[in-house]
């Protein structure tokens, strides 16, 4: 089958995906807290923008996802990139699909997004990363426009994902993102490991670091491995 594709401008991303984001499908980015899944979303976002394509970055519970996206993404005039912080209710979402109608969304802490009729607390609630994939691969094939979604998550404590394993293997393709042994200037350095595709070659990785300004820094000549996770998981 061929894709046509959403380019992020982020070369090692574009290259784990053959390419760029795939129109019409569903990626999840998973790793533990505080190792940058944000912040490669937003790099990825800004990306996508310049490119020419119409962006929504939905933050579910992080309540400064404008102040972050005015700091580290580099936009051009002209260019759509829409951010949406704080919203928990995916019809919120979903309204917010509909009127603007971006061609790449991001979801930071999809987990989080539940649906109105769902009491927050209730514990079926760890089912609905399974249900965000499924309603986003409705709204791919429904929307009258190419649009394509990437999740973020991250393992629980004792190294379990949060919600079912079925996500990962509903969606099209999964990135990890982990702390290595490597240090750059006394910082870890991170490794992207492409662990599932159905439209490209996976399980290929590559090292990066966030610089001082939050941008990404790739390290192509050096070797990945060894890939380990810290401990440092929520």
């Amino acid at each position: 089958m061929t894709y046509s594709r959403i380019r992020t401008l982020i070369e090692p991303i574009d290259n784990f995906l053959d390419g760029g984001v795939p129109e019409n499908t569903v990626t999840i980015i998973q790793g533990p807290v505080g190792v940058g899944k944000s912040t490669l979303a937003l790099n990825f976002a800004s990306g996508a923008s310049n490119n020419n394509w119409k962006v929504l970055f939905h933050s579910a519970r992080k309540a400064n996802a404008k102040e972050r996206a005015a700091r580290l993404c580099e936009i051009k005039p002209g260019k759509m990139f829409d951010v949406m912080e704080e919203e928990t209710i995916w019809e919120a979402v979903t309204d917010r699909v509909l009127l603007t109608r971006p061609n790449l969304v991001l979801i930071d802490d999809y987990q989080y997004v539940r649906t109105k009729w769902m009491n927050k607390d209730e514990p079926t609630r760890l089912s609905m990363d399974v249900g965000m994939v499924k309603w986003c691969q409705n709204i791919t094939q429904i929307a009258p426009w190419p649009i394509s979604f990437v999740l973020l998550g991250y393992p629980r404590k004792d190294g379990s994902y949060r919600g079912s394993h079925e996500a990962y293997a509903l969606a099209d393709a999964v990135l990890s993102i982990r702390h290595t042994p490597f240090r750059v200037a006394g910082e870890h350095k991170r490794a992207i490991v492409a662990e599932k595709s159905r439209y490209c070659v996976h399980d290929t990785s590559t090292l990066f670091r966030f610089d001082q300004e939050g941008r990404l820094v790739f390290e192509p000549n050096e070797s990945p491995a060894p890939v380990t996770e810290t401990s440092d998981t929520p």
